[in-house]
């Protein structure tokens, strides 16, 4: 049994949702982890085996989903991939001023950086089965929804150390 680092006192252990804010995204739900409560002061906090792969299925998700890139998905591919703006910009013939307007929504993302992010996420990472199908490829992407919230990314924990696309993918 865990205790709270908060107050010290016993947490028990269930099985549930969590949303997986702490990646970046509002929009990343992890299902049926181990979510842990304190019954002394109510913190939560969730159990996340594997996080690299965990991250992988994110980014793999991201770059296949049918509709266009919103900028905190752009951020987060990026980070994933290890770069900076500054070690970005130059591979786009951008500036790194470009990269932060772009993740902040101030300006739309263009499609060949959405396209270079996608490319890079899927050759450097193969998905294996999740790769999209081969037999008609996309000749537009969809404009992402206009409603406040994106529509989930449901993650679920397969095995101990296996992710795979949840509820919302299948």
């Amino acid at each position: 049994m865990s205790t709270c680092i908060r107050c010290g006192n016993p947490m028990t252990a269930t099985r549930g949702d969590w949303n997986y804010s702490e990646c970046g995204l509002d929009n990343v739900v992890l299902e049926e982890v181990e979510v842990r409560e304190c019954g002394g002061c109510g913190a939560r906090s969730v159990v996340v085996p594997n996080v690299e792969g965990l991250h992988a299925m994110i980014a793999a998700l991201l770059a296949i989903k049918p509709v266009r890139l919103l900028p905190g998905e752009l951020r987060f591919l990026r980070q994933y991939l290890g770069f900076s703006k500054d070690d970005l910009a130059p591979l786009l013939g951008v500036e790194p001023s470009d990269i932060a307007s772009f993740e902040a929504g101030k300006r739309a993302i263009p499609l060949q950086l959405e396209n270079h992010m996608r490319l890079r996420v899927l050759s450097t990472h193969p998905v294996g089965s999740y790769a999209p199908s081969k037999a008609e490829p996309r000749r537009h992407l969809a404009e992402p929804p206009t409603d406040e919230q994106p529509p989930p990314i449901a993650v679920r924990q397969v095995k101990k150390r296996r992710w795979e696309p949840g509820y919302a993918f299948l």
